[in-house]
């Protein structure tokens, strides 16, 4: 990947021997072991890469490491030789540990520069009071630190996926930290913006600092660190220079088993003629207009930069925003749907970016989120028993093999693979014509992808029509039959498949002309 200005491609080394050491470092909940480590150096000067499956402790490790876990008695963890007092976040932001959440621990009704400067007195600021102008500078500061093109004054709730991570990766970066902990740093971001992001975790260990990427995109991880470890079941099962490493291996590392390889599009311009989705003229702020159609059994993957409008195309299609102009059918008939529900109504699915805020009930029971599209066809006038929801839901999650002792779970508790699953196997509940999905493997292991692959294409085998929007273009490029490149709210250039090329896809995606 392309390094960003200023930086060098260079793997660095730890300096002066300099490391945040764990020893004997272990958690455990009630008779069950999470995690179980002998020994683990993060060497300052150094990317040190983290990967493993949901479940193989890596949560666990970042908890404990940032004061929201206490480890067992006998763990010991020390920056630079001094002993960490762990259980603390306070202590562990006090000793010099920056976290860049996955989950995004930003306060959505502040503005972008009180949530950078969140618990802290910024530089110049007077003693006394709270000095917006001195919030804002330092805001300002952080924000141009990482490349990022927002108002220090906007909402936080009004901004995107993206830029919402790339805000916590400023909040993190901008101020002073000895070991910067990057989790699933890119995974709500596009190419272009992954690229920025690995750039400033190397540019973080060439300033001296121990820095901890952890991803579940192998190519990223590799492209970024300078030594890979992998947990299983809450150990360390291996560890290797980035010389040493490759996909294949961390992956055998990671699962013991063989991973499956979706098969690529075939149809090639050759799909079912039958326009399941037929959209022309599509437009809604920030959008269009837009032209596309999407066949049976065939799978429309969409990409583009962050900001150049797929998630606006797909709600917009959903119903979630309204469009100004145009016109859409599905299956020949006028589609024009003024709600969601308008669209569930007429058999479209759509599995959103971020299924934590968009898509389920954290604190609910399994059982209610994945009937909770088609809990009017319960029972009559919607009064149904527990039984009834009961073998609704059973029924549901077979059809993703999530475990049926999960059922009274709340959803929250499940891994991000298997809380994608729930979401996929609700909106099979529905039948779906059209499935419409949004990032569909953010935040989940490779396991999980591979199975949530399988279910794509089974979908379209089943002559359901698909849309796929993605920032990873080999995930596009081992689903799609077609793409289709959306550049400033429009769609560039679309392509089928025996065309398909990063570099195209990137000219296409920034605007800059394919030299012929």
């Amino acid at each position: 990947m392309a390094e960003g200005p200023g930086t060098q491609p260079t793997r660095h080394a730890g300096q002066g021997g300099q490391t945040v050491s764990l020893r004997h470092v272990a958690k455990t909940y009630g008779e069950t072991t999470v995690l179980s480590l002998d020994e683990l150096d993060l060497r300052f000067g150094e990317v040190t890469g983290l990967v493993g499956e949901n479940g193989a402790g890596k949560s666990t490790l970042l908890g404990i490491l940032s004061g929201i876990v206490t480890p067992d008695p006998g763990s010991e963890v020390a920056i630079a030789g001094e002993p960490l007092t762990t259980g603390s976040p306070i202590a562990s932001r006090t000793a010099g540990v920056a976290m860049v959440s996955q989950e995004f621990p930003l306060v959505s009704q502040l503005s972008v520069a009180e949530n950078l400067c969140l618990g802290m007195r910024p530089d110049g600021a007077r003693r006394f009071g709270y000095d917006g102008h001195a919030v804002a500078r330092a805001a300002q500061r952080m924000l141009d630190g990482v490349g990022l093109d927002v108002s220090p004054t906007a909402i936080v709730s009004s901004l995107s996926v993206p830029t919402r991570q790339m805000l916590e990766i400023a909040k993190a970066v901008g101020r002073p930290s000895r070991l910067l902990v990057l989790d699933e740093p890119t995974s709500a971001l596009g190419p272009v913006e992954a690229d920025k992001v690995i750039a400033i975790a190397r540019r973080h260990a060439a300033r001296g600092s121990a820095v901890l990427f952890v991803g579940h995109r192998l190519e990223e991880v590799l492209d970024a660190c300078d030594r890979i470890v992998v947990l299983r079941n809450g150990r360390a099962v291996d560890e290797m220079p980035i010389a040493e490493a490759s996909g294949d291996r961390l992956i055998r590392s990671m699962v013991g088993r063989d991973i499956f390889q979706a098969a690529a599009g075939q149809h090639d311009g050759d799909a079912d003629p039958r326009a399941v989705l037929a959209v022309q003229g599509l437009e809604a702020p920030g959008l269009g207009p837009v032209d596309l159609a999407v066949h049976a059994g065939e799978i429309l993957g969409v990409a583009g930069l962050m900001g150049a409008g797929r998630s606006r195309l797909v709600h917009t299609i959903f119903g979630a925003i309204p469009a100004t102009a145009g016109q859409m059918t599905l299956d020949g008939q006028v589609f024009a749907p003024r709600t969601p529900r308008d669209a569930v109504d007429r058999g479209v699915a759509l599995v959103p970016e971020d299924r934590k805020a968009q898509s389920l009930v954290p604190g609910s029971p399994v059982r209610w989120n994945v009937t909770l599209p088609t809990v009017h066809h319960l029972g009559r006038h919607g009064i149904f028993g527990p039984a009834t929801e009961r073998r609704r839901a059973t029924a549901l999650l077979d059809l993703t093999s999530v475990r049926h002792s999960a059922m009274d779970l709340p959803v929250r508790s499940l891994s991000g693979g298997n809380q994608q699953r729930v979401v996929f196997s609700r909106w099979f509940g529905v039948d779906p014509r059209l499935l419409i999905l949004d990032e569909p493997t953010r935040g989940v292991d490779v396991g999980a992808k591979a199975d949530i692959y399988e279910l794509i294409v089974g979908a379209a085998a089943r002559g359901v029509a698909v849309i796929v929007v993605s920032s990873e273009l080999d995930e596009l490029f081992r689903l799609a039959d077609r793409i289709a490149v959306l550049r400033k709210g429009r769609i560039d250039t679309v392509l089928n498949h025996s065309e398909f090329s990063k570099e195209v896809i990137m000219r296409s995606a920034t605007g800059v002309a394919v030299s012929t």
